[in-house]
């Protein structure tokens, strides 16, 4: 700690002495500093004085929108930004409902303008912090899809990520990440360029599991799950023009009155014949690009010799394009001729050259371009650039087109930067393919099996309603999961009817019998000798099946087979009524953060707790009282099973048979069936042995149905 406090102190004076000699100063009141440690026993700061004055050691500190806290776990800065992100959602909320709104659309574009760029400021850096940490944020992500897409609550997050076509905040956090690194990989003035870890590191990291990766351990991860770690990315050029020292670049175009859909080819060819006489001292030179999707290449036609090169997968049509025009001009300058014109057929090229400005996004061949042009110049080249149409039985394109197209020569281009960001996205992007391609019970997926962007209708309504009708949450279908009511019923069998994300099942209704009308169900239970007299054993069976079935549902009350939710023995309505009031509070201090709603909210809540715990001891007392010397243990148990949420009411009959359950009547009346027939079968038996008891009986039923 004095080493480091030494340096530190070091670094400080020099940067005051610099500040005093070029007429600046440091706020010491505004100064402040942060100690980065994970020592948990007591430690001291180190003692560092600016202008004379102790500098302020603090737990965190805010540094360009991002929150740093001493053990760097970026909890504090992920709870402020859910924070923000929540406020941020309200918009949303008002421009969002299922009768009226704005469309789909327009609302995901609210909603990455307002909330997800807050989320995706800084990822790069907080993103190194636990995984438990990052699911914090996961809430507002979800909440946003849903309002968007008018999706219903229960509805599963992955089918919301692909009805609104957004990939989940993980892995959009990779591919911020991934590109960038290759920023970084692509300055060559950039601190971190070309940074590698320590193998100490490495091994550290690999030998501690609960160590957080740092960004560069998690990049080589991405890196190598998406086999990238042979690729490199194109360095930035320098740029040495100053702004009022840009070459001009003009380019010739004499088909520009025509248009290539009304024109015929021979107008074409009969007019870039009359330019070349135009132009015959000049040198022509044929470029072109080609891009598949597999290849890129691009080829070059002198009047003597053909170079065409392959280019990575990654590349576009445009860097091919440019590329070219680049291997044009580096062959030029070793040429003793002085006039050359270089024909291309890609207008964006040419475009680019001619308005190139200087600005952080540039293409680096453009400017690579633009550097060999200015320095042919200067060794008195004169250097034309046309542009000719494709396709169009032009000679010497359509000849460099074929060489582009034939090339197999791999060259050392390396990716620029904006090709390799397109790249980056579609594996990505394919990446969460095969990751929806796993979510075999997911609804959506039968409809949807393809990860990409389907129109909306721009009626909110039925918009929202064919949203849900995709996804297989709708009101009528899970509203029963929220408002804690009986699932719908089947109007075909009377059973419970759900639907989920795999489709629709239903479960059996269970009946109360002790409420039974079992006189009524005598006189309704009559079996005729139609149903019985029929060729089919199977189908009488089953007639009688439904006899039964149609009078019960007339005689016997029904409920829900769904296990009621837990029930407390020491919930009254004292405590039914301070949740209440407490939730009534936390909406309006959600809806208006003040400070006097905030007390109102925290007093409601403590009153609540206090509540809960008094109506929790009395009800020990009471159960604890109510034990006595003549309680019997029937009762005993009765009682036990009730503090703990086991009611009669909840079981229901199943029988296990081996691996097998069952619990449907039909298939234990079956079971029961084949049982007893396997058990009192004569040839269970030898002549010499005694019938067997009941008990007997049962003993020997119980070991078949295990078997």
């Amino acid at each position: 700690m004095n080493f480091i406090q030494r340096q530190l102190q070091t670094a400080v004076n020099n940067i005051t002495q610099w500040c005093n000699s070029n007429g600046f100063s440091i706020s010491t009141s505004k100064t402040a500093g942060v100690h980065f440690c994970r020592k948990r026993n007591l430690h001291l700061d180190p003692e560092i004085k600016l202008y004379g004055e102790i500098i302020t050691f603090v737990n965190e500190i805010r540094f360009l929108g991002v929150i740093f806290d001493k053990k760097l776990t970026f909890l504090p800065h992920v709870k402020q930004l859910r924070k923000k992100s929540e406020i941020a959602l309200n918009i949303l909320k008002v421009l969002s409902t299922t009768a009226w709104g704005a469309d789909r659309d327009s609302m995901l574009k609210i909603y990455r303008a307002t909330v997800l760029s807050k989320l995706d400021y800084g990822c790069t850096i907080y993103g190194s912090a636990r995984k438990n940490v990052l699911q914090k944020l996961d809430p507002v992500h979800h909440i946003a899809l849903r309002l968007c897409s008018g999706a219903f609550r229960t509805s599963p997050v992955k089918s919301l990520y692909v009805e609104c076509y957004e990939p989940a905040l993980e892995l959009k956090r990779q591919m911020l990440s991934l590109h960038y690194y290759f920023k970084i990989e692509s300055n060559s003035n950039h601190p971190f360029h070309d940074f590698k870890l320590r193998p100490f590191l490495l091994r550290l990291q690999n030998a501690r599991k609960s160590f957080i990766p740092v960004f560069f351990t998690r990049v080589h991860d991405i890196l190598s799950d998406l086999n990238l770690l042979y690729l490199h990315v194109t360095p930035e050029p320098k740029t040495n023009f100053p702004p009022w020292g840009i070459p001009v670049v003009q380019f010739l175009n004499p088909f520009q009155t025509f248009i290539k859909s009304d024109t015929a080819d021979i107008i074409y060819q009969q007019i870039f014949i009359e330019h070349r006489q135009e132009y015959n001292d000049f040198i022509a030179i044929y470029t072109d690009g080609s891009k598949s999707a597999d290849h890129v290449s691009f080829a070059v036609i002198f009047p003597n010799t053909t170079l065409s090169f392959k280019l990575h997968s990654s590349c576009s049509v445009f860097t091919a394009e440019i590329a070219a025009v680049l291997l044009a001009l580096e062959q030029i300058s070793d040429f003793l001729e002085r006039k050359f014109i270089i024909y291309t057929d890609s207008l964006s090229v040419l475009e680019s050259l001619k308005s190139f400005y200087i600005h952080s996004h540039h293409h680096p061949l453009v400017l690579n371009v633009l550097h060999l042009l200015n320095k042919l110049a200067s060794r008195d080249f004169n250097i034309l650039l046309c542009w000719v149409p494709s396709h169009v039985g032009i000679v010497g394109n359509e000849e460099a087109d074929k060489a582009a197209k034939l090339a197999s020569t791999q060259t050392n281009f390396t990716v620029p930067l904006t090709d390799f960001k397109k790249y980056t996205r579609v594996l990505f992007y394919s990446k969460w393919q095969r990751q929806w391609d796993t979510e075999t019970e997911n609804k959506l997926r039968a409809v949807k099996p393809q990860v990409q962007p389907w129109p909306s209708l721009m009626n909110r309504k039925a918009d929202t309603l064919l949203t849900r009708l995709r996804v297989g949450h709708t009101r009528y279908t899970h509203r029963h999961l929220l408002l804690g009511e009986q699932a719908p019923m089947c109007s075909q069998c009377n059973c419970i009817s759900y639907a989920d994300s795999g489709g629709a099942f239903q479960y059996p209704p269970r009946y109360l019998f002790q409420r039974a009308d079992w006189g009524n169900f005598m006189q309704l239970a009559d079996i005729t000798e139609s149903m019985v007299s029929t060729a089919d054993i199977t189908e009488a069976v089953q007639n009688v099946i439904e006899c039964f079935i149609k009078a019960a549902n007339h005689t016997i009350p029904k409920s829900s087979p769904r296990l009621r939710k837990f029930r407390r023995p020491w919930w009254n309505e004292a405590c039914r009524d301070s949740r209440r009031e407490e939730k009534k509070l936390w909406n309006i201090f959600r809806r208006y953060p003040i400070t006097e709603n905030h007390i109102a909210f925290k007093r409601a809540k403590a009153l609540a707790r206090r509540i809960r715990r008094r109506s929790q001891r009395e009800s020990w007392i009471n159960f604890v009282s109510s034990l006595t010397s003549s309680t019997s243990s029937k009762q005993l148990w009765k009682k036990v099973k009730a503090a703990n949420g086991v009611y009669r009411e909840f079981s229901f009959p199943i029988l296990n048979t081996g691996n097998v359950t069952h619990s449907a009547p039909l298939d234990i009346a079956n079971t029961l069936g084949h049982a007893f027939a396997q058990v009192s079968a004569n040839d269970s038996y030898s002549p010499d042995v005694n019938i067997p008891t009941t008990s007997q009986f049962l003993q020997m039923v119980r070991r078949q149905l295990d078997t």
